[in-house]
């Protein structure tokens, strides 16, 4: 049975396909790799990527999905790129209570 479908799909594109199930009312349509939905002209034209060419600890662009919605006072997006990894655990261990000693002794055991 999966083999007579696959065999009866080769012969039409996956465009062909697409547009010959949506005519019949079947919602269908390819799907993209993630290098090929990043250059999507849905993706590409509503700016869905934000690139930051230089981010600290890198040597290479970074890009960043932005939100995928738009608000009339002004479209969130992301102001920095990724942080460096642990880059802030001293400040998160601090909000959590742990104080300097503490700390050093986690860093000394090697749990952070």
């Amino acid at each position: 049975m999966k083999a007579d479908l696959e065999s009866a799909l080769k012969g039409k594109s996956v465009e062909e396909w697409s547009n010959l199930f949506n005519k019949h009312g079947v919602p269908a349509g390819e799907v993209l790799s993630i290098p090929e939905i990043l250059e999507h002209p849905q993706i590409t034209e509503r700016s869905l990527i934000k690139h930051f060419q230089t981010t600290p600890g890198t040597d290479r662009e970074i890009a960043v999905v932005r939100a995928g919605f738009r608000l009339a006072s002004g479209d969130p997006e992301p102001g920095l790129s990724t942080p460096l990894l642990a880059a802030d655990t001293e400040k998160i261990l601090e909000e959590l209570g742990y104080d300097g000693d503490s700390v050093a002794r986690l860093r000394a055991e090697g749990a952070v």
